[in-house]
């Protein structure tokens, strides 16, 4: 900047060109390049944090696997734990997983419980429970396909604000007259059912929505007013 002002006061009082003037404006205009590229790094940064604002933990989600058909159900008398950590304290709004049923449609009862970890034995103490009648969730088919044959569905709940210290946990979707089966994820690390260890993963995510998003248009004004300031430097 201050080759830039002593290359506009020459240009003024003498009407000359200083022979360093050409080297004056593309040191300005390098500069708010610079501060462009700053103000977009930091537009792209902030949207994708907005956008993941409210997830805590992801699981991973169901794939094709002819291995899957873990039962967790009082049907079969089989319940499947799995475990989760959290990095730091955080407080759970909503719940989503993926399951599937031997049969029928998902419009049936069932049961999701948090317990501590216990490493090595199974489950530790029971932290919360809630049981989930229909019209307490939203339930959609997804495409999902594994043995045996059956549909597989996409499941959301609210539950009341749990908050939770960081740390490991373990929890437990558990179909209560509907004859749920597990769709593995991709890479699972394994999980308990009753007390045998099984290769595997419950796809499922929790978030905290009570973290404010902001609208669309909050960020389209964000982002305007981020362009307009670096546009200011191109103009001097």
């Amino acid at each position: 900047m201050i080759w830039y002002n002593l290359c506009y006061i020459q240009l003024e009082t003498t009407k000359t060109i200083p022979f360093y003037f050409k080297e004056c404006i593309t040191r300005e205009i390098n500069m708010n390049i610079k501060m462009l590229k700053a103000a977009v790094a930091g537009l792209v940064l902030s949207v994708s944090g907005f956008a993941n604002a409210g997830l805590i933990y992801d699981n991973g989600v169901g794939v094709n696997n002819a291995d899957t058909g873990y039962y967790t159900s009082n049907v079969r008398s089989f319940q499947i734990y799995d475990d989760f950590t959290l990095a730091s304290d955080s407080t759970i709004t909503d719940v989503f997983f993926q399951m599937g049923l031997t049969s029928g449609n998902f419009d049936g009862s069932f049961s999701f419980t948090i317990f501590n970890f216990l490493a090595g034995s199974g489950v530790g103490a029971q932290l919360y429970t809630q049981t989930l009648n229909s019209g307490d969730y939203s339930a959609s088919l997804n495409s999902i396909s594994s043995h045996p044959s059956g549909p597989f569905y996409d499941i959301n709940f609210d539950i009341p604000s749990l908050d939770l210290s960081a740390g490991n946990y373990e929890l437990s979707f558990y179909g209560l007259g509907m004859d749920f089966r597990i769709p593995n994820v991709s890479s699972g690390n394994g999980f308990y059912q009753n007390s045998s260890f099984i290769s595997g993963d419950t796809p499922f995510a929790l978030f905290d929505n009570s973290v404010q998003v902001p609208e669309p248009s909050t960020l389209a004004i964000f982002a305007l007013g981020i362009m307009g300031l670096a546009s200011r430097r191109f103009k001097k």
